[in-house]
């Protein structure tokens, strides 16, 4: 379905199940009002990488809310997934991989994870940093998916990322990226 006018939520940082908070978030089926409403979450899991320490500090409980990319997945809201560029890395391997993992570069917190329940799969992840990102720009039409007629973007990757160690992400590298079917760049290492 093209959508003509998208209406989305940026920076859901923290939500929680508690009133007064979580009856604003909470639909009349016990899902997500915003997935009633069809409003877009826009997230940057990175951020919660970033913002575990501190968020426990100041938040306390409400942290079992925090970046809660899986409870909006289940809920049925689309997720735009990005990076927030230039407060965050552009690189949008990182963004997948603290969705994937909620575990900083370094492996901090550890096995345990934070908050290890809000965790994305990979599959999720990519979704939302390409169908769900065109969703949300009302290019679902062009962009976001490989499909006859529509725009050749992508991005080639030296290993597959759905089939090892999520912690590995942050070891791909990118040897070339396509736009509309030609390349916008290209390692020295690749010929035509």
């Amino acid at each position: 379905m093209v959508n003509s006018l998208t209406l989305r939520l940026a920076h859901i940082n923290s939500q929680t199940a508690d009133p007064p908070e979580g009856e604003i978030l909470r639909g009349e089926s016990g899902t997500c009002r915003l997935a009633d409403l069809g409003v877009i979450a826009s997230m940057q899991p990175i951020h919660a990488n970033s913002d575990m320490y501190i968020a426990d500090q100041h938040w306390y409980k409400r942290c079992t809310g925090a970046y809660a990319l899986r409870r909006q997945q289940d809920w049925g809201t689309v997720l735009a997934l990005g990076s927030d560029c230039p407060v965050e890395t552009l690189e949008p391997l990182a963004g997948i991989h603290a969705a994937v993992t909620r575990r900083r570069a370094d492996g901090t917190p550890g096995p345990e994870r934070w908050y290890p329940e809000q965790r994305l799969t990979v599959e999720q992840a990519v979704q939302g940093n390409s169908a769900g990102e065109a969703y949300a720009a009302a290019m679902e039409e062009r962009w976001g998916s490989l499909a006859p007629c529509k725009w050749a973007d992508l991005t080639i990757l030296d290993q597959g990322i759905f089939t090892f160690e999520p912690m590995e992400i942050l070891n791909t590298r990118v040897p070339a990226t396509f736009g509309a079917g030609r390349f916008a760049w290209r390692a020295e290492s690749l010929t035509d």
